[in-house]
């Protein structure tokens, strides 16, 4: 209802802002029957919306996301699950060892229930932002070793090592940690709060591009529905486009008034789901205290790439106006 109405007012918009026929008769055809003109491209307002919403987000996240990280500074999280009992023992014993890059090392061993953790709620939130409350909440981004946990069940029967968590004492130590991981225990996943907040951002920016080629594909769609849409409209008004070049229109005019008919609602429903989606992002990411960052010159290079395929694809039609609305059709009336 919303599309139907937005069409019929850039209609009457056009209408007013006409000083020549072809404009005209556009726009009094669209506000003729907005419904009509709206159910072709209703699609490409959806994907603009989606589109925009999350290219807001789709960029560096800053501090305030690494605030909100679930690994605290300088701890590095190794899930030693389904690893070989003895190297992640050797492993341990070598962190252990390392007094000069590790400062404390905590242990965290699986619950005898699936998707629990045998360690103390305090414990485990000297290297995680955990709130022990209650039901411990594991707010903020998690970390490999918690996606899957759904609680803690503090034991005295330790069960196999789930994860490990080294308090190192600066960037370079670290890259010392990594390494001896990579070297004792090669199948165990690492990871520190930076890596984690760079893998969101990496999802969200392919999910950015993914988003783009969609709304290309629906764009293209509606520019397809349009352009059938259009070769209708030329064959059902043969009879009053060869009238109107009897009396003085061009066959040019006539074709503006199609290209018209048909590239005025797709480039107002494009840009006004980009609009809202732009809008409807910027609050999300103020509501969640996140960052929002208007959408860079690329952003807008692709929608009008975009535009201009769906705008070329309507344009195909075009040429079938000289040929239909010549003045045989009218002859004998």
């Amino acid at each position: 209802m919303a599309g139907a109405w937005a069409c019929m007012l850039a209609a009457r918009l056009l209408a007013r802002l006409s000083t020549h026929a072809p404009p005209l008769l556009a726009a009094r055809r669209m506000a003729a029957d907005p419904s009509t003109t709206f159910r072709a491209i209703a699609g490409v307002v959806l994907a603009a919306f989606v589109t925009s919403m999350f290219t807001g987000v789709a960029h560096d996240p800053g501090a305030k996301s690494l605030e909100g990280a679930q690994l605290r500074p300088g701890i590095l999280e190794v899930v030693t699950e389904a690893q070989p009992a003895d190297r992640t023992a050797l492993l341990i014993a070598r962190l252990s060892a390392d007094s000069a890059t590790v400062r404390r090392v905590v242990i965290v061993h699986s619950g005898a229930v699936p998707g629990t953790l045998a360690v103390d709620c305090p414990q485990l939130a000297t290297v995680l932002n955990v709130a022990c409350t209650s039901r411990p909440s594991f707010a903020g981004l998690p970390p490999p070793g918690l996606h899957g946990v759904t609680g803690l069940v503090p034991t005295s029967a330790d069960g196999p090592v789930h994860a490990v968590y080294a308090e190192t004492t600066g960037r370079p130590a670290e890259d010392q940690v990594r390494t001896m991981v990579a070297a004792t225990l090669p199948g165990a996943v690492t990871s520190t709060r930076t890596d984690q907040v760079e893998l969101d951002t990496r999802q969200l920016q392919e999910l950015d591009q993914g988003l783009r080629l969609a709304l290309l594909f629906v764009l293209v769609v509606a520019a397809s529905s349009l352009t059938v849409a259009a070769v209708a409209g030329i064959t059902e008004r043969r009879r009053p486009f060869a009238l109107l070049r009897a009396t003085g229109v061009r066959a040019a005019e006539l074709r503006t008034t199609i290209a018209l008919e048909t590239a005025v609602p797709l480039v107002a429903t494009l840009f006004a789901g980009a609009a809202t989606g732009l809008a409807a992002g910027a609050a999300i990411a103020r509501a969640g205290d996140q960052v929002w960052t208007p959408p860079g010159r690329d952003y807008l290079l692709t929608l009008l790439v975009e535009l201009l395929i769906a705008l070329t694809v309507t344009a195909l039609p075009l040429p079938l106006v000289n040929r239909l609305t010549r003045y045989e059709t009218v002859r004998f009336d």
